[in-house]
């Protein structure tokens, strides 16, 4: 509630954000999610609760009641045995649905398909647009593809970032200027 008060002393309204709740609520995590939602109506009814990832039919349904914003994953849409019904829910919500993808190592990713296409497949889909993770998740120095963090396992997570800070605005990529192109075509 103290965060909801200063976005509205800040003069933010209930269309200027929207809160995730649980990030890619998966099979027992529907319930957590569901408990978070309905927390978050009883704090404030009015404030747009988001779901992305790749939920089935039966757990979108649970969740249907709580969410304002869908924001599948557009490998789901166009990989798994019920896309068709996935998509036709998300065609015919009254609520606004988005498609995104999220990746490790996002800057050894083909250019031209994760990143230019990605507004082709939410057209294609007749989705509202997209998302992106990660716009600038940076893991140490982002100029730097060397220094992030390792598992136990030996996994090397990458900076996942379309673009890199600057000192007053941010630097562009090839990455995001592929995207921009991606919405230009679309």
């Amino acid at each position: 509630s103290r965060w909801l008060d200063h976005l509205k002393a800040l003069g933010f309204n209930y269309d200027d954000f929207i809160v995730q709740v649980w990030d890619e609520a998966l099979r027992e995590e529907i319930d957590f999610a569901i408990r978070g939602c309905q927390l978050m109506r009883e704090i404030d009814p009015h404030v747009k609760l988001v779901m992305d990832g790749s939920q089935s039919m039966k757990d979108i349904e649970r969740l249907d009641p709580y969410i304002d914003v869908w924001i599948p994953h557009l490998e789901v849409l166009a990989k798994r045995k019920d896309a068709s019904e996935l998509l036709h829910f998300y065609q015919t919500t009254e609520e606004p649905a988005y498609g995104y993808t999220c990746s490790i190592n996002m800057k050894s990713l083909p250019v031209y398909d994760y990143y230019r296409l990605k507004p082709w497949y939410a057209a294609e889909f007749k989705l509202d647009g997209v998302f992106y993770w990660a716009y600038n998740s940076w893991r140490g120095d982002p100029w730097n593809d060397f220094d992030g963090p390792r598992e136990a396992s030996g996994t090397f997570y990458a900076d996942c970032g379309a673009v890199y800070p600057g000192i007053h605005t941010p630097i562009t990529s090839r990455r995001w200027e592929a995207s921009r192109e991606g919405i230009e075509d679309w």
